[in-house]
């Protein structure tokens, strides 16, 4: 009897072991196989790279590097404080000096818990991991791309001593607002060599690469202090800082320089957004390409918007005396293409805000046209009202009576926007301001939608899109900045193409079209009567 379990047990353990082998034979061949042509280039790092991406006005005139990437410097590790590369350590991988390009502990932890999530969401990687990924891979999470993230980074270890290693991440990594390099940061954000950074500034600057956008010093300095904060403690927490030194680097606030100037090219963030949505990539690879792009943006004519909003008079304060942001944006509506985009106070065209009475056209006056609720000398009586217990009111408080639709559009009347929607039905009116590039929070389900009252917002560009449609006889495309990407071999990576859609009848935008005519006649927008050509406008 115990011959036979004996025997069964060795075919189990053989069944075992084969099983295993088989597993092992087969997962080495997937791993060769995935990862046989991807190879160690040396020429993309930093200390050999210098940036290559050329980028072109309408005129086919290049733009200064300068304006998108910040001065290339770079920095050796002996010369920097210790903190400085302790606190991306202590942060990123803190078992670094002990592995050899892998934490094979982290990775089981992030793989269960990737099991536990059902999605690939924790990735584990180690300062050579991110080095390789930074400077020779995509950003995809896929196990092909991470199958030759580890065998570069085997290579790297064999290549590159560890010191070698950090010193080339510290001068690569991203840092947000066009720096590359630890040099560079420091720069942009302290006005400072590296060598001179403080304890709590190479915390805040081992904070941002998490996420740049998110943990920007400059605009968004409350979430980089916390970040600042939570590096210092894992500092304190693996014995590179004392409590001391954690106490009064926590409680204190870093000096960030920030741009004097109040007036941005903001061309620049959204020529470099533009480039990495359409090759998919992240602005830290961007600096390892290549290539050639060719834009829409009219330089002279964005000087000249840029001045004009310089001028005091061009200026706008709150009831706090605060000087309010601003922004412009010009599209030509036969390609779609845009020409400028200008702001002051301003970070983006693509923050959302509160689009006040400029959405009425949009989401009351050109559906009600559509559907066939009204046409421009439609009377609406303009009226105290009372509808569910909402009641709005004029902007001054007064009522005109009977009005055509044209004149309640053009003069900005609340009470006959709000008529013509509680009319029409929000639901309709959302359906077809989605098909003009509007996006609407699910809560935005009430008659103050007339009046711009939005969860969220929209941004300048998506009212810009929407109005550009007005233009083009009801044919919608989101309005784009570049033109085309190639190699510098010449090979076209990306080229426009847009699509059109047809998103309202050419008869509705032409009568939307021509109310706005006469807003600067007899509307809001007198102030623009003495230009000498025909303009839509709406306030």
């Amino acid at each position: 009897m115990k011959k036979k379990i004996s025997k069964i047990l060795l075919k189990i353990t053989a069944l075992a072991l084969c099983t295993v082998l088989i597993f092992c034979a087969s997962a080495s061949l997937f791993f060769f196989s995935v990862t046989k042509d991807t190879h160690l280039d040396e020429s993309k790092f930093a200390r050999t790279q210098n940036i290559a991406v050329n980028i072109y006005d309408t005129t086919n005139t290049p733009l200064d590097k300068s304006e998108f990437f910040s001065e290339k410097r770079y920095a050796t590790l002996n010369e920097l404080p210790a903190f400085v590369p302790q606190a991306f350590i202590a942060t990123e991988d803190r078992r670094f000096y002990s592995h050899h390009g892998i934490d094979l502990k982290r990775m089981a932890s992030a793989s269960l818990k990737n099991l536990k999530n059902k999605k690939f969401s924790q990735g584990a990687s180690t300062i050579t991991q991110q080095l390789i990924k930074n400077t020779h891979l995509s950003q995809e999470k896929t196990l092909t791309r991470k199958l030759k993230e580890i065998k570069l980074s085997f290579a790297l270890e064999k290549k590159l001593s560890k010191d070698e290693i950090l010193e080339e991440y510290l001068n690569s990594i991203y840092f947000g607002n066009g720096a590359y390099g630890i040099e560079s940061a420091s720069k942009k954000y302290f006005n400072k060599e590296a060598k001179d950074l403080t304890l709590g500034e190479s915390a805040m600057l081992a904070g941002i690469i998490k996420a740049p956008t998110y943990y920007d010093p400059i605009n968004k300095n409350e979430a980089s202090e916390k970040r600042k904060n939570i590096v210092l403690k894992l500092m304190k927490n693996q014995g590179y800082i004392t409590d001391e030194q954690y106490q009064k680097n926590a409680n204190s606030h870093e000096n960030i320089v920030k741009n004097t100037s109040k007036t941005q090219n903001l061309y620049k963030k959204q020529i470099i957004s533009e480039i990495c949505n359409n090759l998919k990539i992240t602005e830290n690879q961007l600096k390892n390409l290549k290539i050639d792009v060719t834009t829409s943006i009219d330089k002279s004519l964005d000087n000249k918007i840029n001045n004009l909003l310089n001028q005091d008079k061009y200026s706008l304060f709150g009831t706090d005396n605060y000087e309010v942001s601003s922004a412009v944006i010009v599209i030509d509506n036969n390609t779609k293409h845009i020409i400028s985009v200008a702001g002051k106070n301003c970070q983006s065209i693509n923050t959302k805000k509160q689009p006040g009475s400029a959405i009425k056209p949009i989401i009351a006056y050109a559906p009600a046209v559509e559907y066939g609720l009204i046409n421009s000398e439609t009377i609406i009586k303009d009226e105290p009202i009372n509808i569910g217990g909402y009641t709005p009111k004029n902007a001054n408080k007064k009522y005109a009576g009977n009005v055509t639709a044209s004149e309640a559009l053009q003069k900005s009347l609340n009470i006959p926007t709000v008529k013509i929607l509680s009319n029409l039905g929000e639901d309709k009116a959302k359906n077809f301001a989605s098909k003009l590039g509007i996006t609407f929070n699910e809560n935005d389900r009430n008659l103050a939608l007339a009046l711009g009252g939005m969860t969220d917002g929209i941004s300048i560009k998506e009212l810009a899109d929407a109005y550009s449609t007005f233009a083009c006889l009801g044919k919608f495309a989101h309005s784009n900045i570049i033109k085309e990407i190639k190699d510098q071999d010449g090979n076209i990576l990306w080229q426009d193409n847009k699509t059109y859609t047809q998103a309202m009848k050419p008869s509705t935008a032409f009568i939307i079209t021509n109310m706005l005519l006469g807003t600067k006649n007899a509307g809001t927008t007198r102030r623009l009567a003495g230009l000498d050509c025909q303009i839509a406008s709406k306030t």
